[in-house]
């Protein structure tokens, strides 16, 4: 039986937790293939709470909204540079794998939320 990652972190005695297939294998093959690429995907995206949202919008929404955006649109720059085929899953936004990070990245907020004893609503 598993402790909940909030108890577990309380005890003196342990100061971490370890993951075992936190994500898909999916996901990391794609990352695999993306950073392979090298120098034309090596960026920084940063999504920040409220910053860009659309009114009503959760931060789950706008988060999804503007990863799906940020890679499409670097999927068509690495299409019009060559660097991938046009057509090809990168090519088109990465879609099924920018579903799966969202969902790693959801997981993981809710995780740090019990991990930290924060209740409140994604």
């Amino acid at each position: 039986d598993a402790e909940p990652p909030a108890k577990v972190m309380q005890e003196e005695d342990r100061n971490g937790l370890v993951l075992r297939n936190f994500a898909s294998e999916a996901v990391m093959a794609w990352a695999k293939e993306f950073c392979a690429l090298g120098e034309p995907v090596a960026d920084q995206l940063c999504y920040y709470e409220g910053y860009k949202a659309q009114p009503g919008e959760t931060f789950e929404q706008q988060l999804k909204r503007q990863m799906v955006e940020d890679m499409k649109e670097c999927g068509q720059a690495l299409a019009d540079d060559k660097v991938v085929k046009k057509g090809s899953e990168i090519a088109r936004g990465s879609p099924a794998a920018v579903e799966q990070l969202v969902e790693l990245l959801t997981r993981l907020m809710r995780l740090h939320q019990q991990c930290c004893g924060e209740a409140e609503d994604m």
